[in-house]
Parts: structure tokens; C-alpha cells; sequence
């Protein structure tokens, strides 16, 4: 099984020595698809500044974390369809 992008951001995050970012990375608050913030890489790249961790930062300014295909369809599968039809259905005209 392929590494999650989550797990993989929460690596690097505890080799960079920010273990408490690492569990929020792990608990899903800076994926694209799991995370409460509309712009979750932002604010990850917000708190690495602040904390000095440039390199770190622009890694994830470049899409190195950015979630996959796979795990958006996954997401799509598991959520996303069901919020479409709480909305009045998918290709219904306004």
C-alpha cells in the first residue's frame, strides 16, 4: 500500500522538529479533502513560516504534499457524492 499524502507530511514535519504539526497532519487538518480550514496548505505554510521552516514551506508551496488523484477520488466515493445530492442532485439546472 502506497503511503498516504498525510503520512508523508506528517514525516517531514517530524523531521523538520515540529512533532505537534506532525499530529495534526496525521489527524487530516492540512489535507486537501479531510482538513476543517478552506485552504488548509496555506495555513500549514502560515505556521511553518512562523516557526522559521522556510524549506519546508516552499515544499509545500511547490505541491509536494498536495493530495493525489487517488486519494480525491477516494474522498469523492466516500463523501463527496453524497454532498451534491444534499444540494439537489448533480446536473440539476439553476
Amino acid at each position: 500500500m502506497t503511503e498516504s499524502t498525510k503520512d508523508r507530511l506528517a514525516k517531514a514535519l517530524r523531521d523538520a522538529g515540529a512533532p505537534d504539526l506532525a499530529t495534526r497532519a496525521e489527524a487530516g487538518e492540512f489535507s486537501d479533502f479531510q482538513s476543517q480550514h478552506a485552504m488548509p496548505k496555506v495555513r500549514l505554510v502560515e505556521l511553518l513560516v512562523g516557526r522559521g521552516l522556510r524549506s519546508l514551506a516552499e515544499k509545500v508551496m511547490h505541491g509536494l504534499f498536495d493530495d493525489t488523484k487517488a486519494e480525491g477520488e477516494e474522498w469523492w466515493q466516500r463523501e463527496g457524492k453524497h454532498l451534491l445530492k444534499g444540494m439537489g442532485g448533480v446536473g440539476k439546472s439553476v
